[in-house]
C-alpha cells in the first residue's frame, strides 16, 4: 500500500512540474510572439514576422552566436563563390 501512496505522490509531483513547463512556454510564447507582434499600427508579413520571431527565439535561447557564425559563413558562400563550384552536380 505504501509503495502505491508514493506512486501516486509521484504521479501528482510529475503532473505539477508538467503544468509549470506548460505555464512557462506559454509565458515563453507570448514574450517572442505577442510582445513584439501586437503593437498597435503594425502590420506583417508572414515572411517578416517568421523572419523576427526566429531571430528573438535565437537570442532569447543563447543561440545567436552560433547561428550568426552560420549565417555569416553560408552568405560569404553565395555572394563569392569558390571557381570550381559550378563543377560540381547534385547527387540527390
Amino acid at each position: 500500500m505504501r509503495a502505491a501512496t508514493e506512486a501516486a505522490g509521484l504521479a501528482d509531483t510529475a503532473v505539477t512540474d508538467a503544468a509549470r513547463a506548460a505555464d512557462k512556454a506559454r509565458q515563453t510564447a507570448r514574450h517572442l510572439v505577442a510582445d513584439r507582434l501586437d503593437i498597435t499600427g503594425s502590420r506583417w508579413t508572414v515572411p517578416g514576422a517568421e523572419a523576427v520571431l526566429t531571430l528573438r527565439a535565437l537570442i532569447s535561447n543563447g543561440d545567436f552566436p552560433q547561428y550568426w557564425t552560420f549565417h555569416t559563413h553560408r552568405e560569404r558562400e553565395r555572394l563569392y563563390p569558390r571557381p570550381d563550384q559550378h563543377n560540381y552536380e547534385l547527387l540527390a
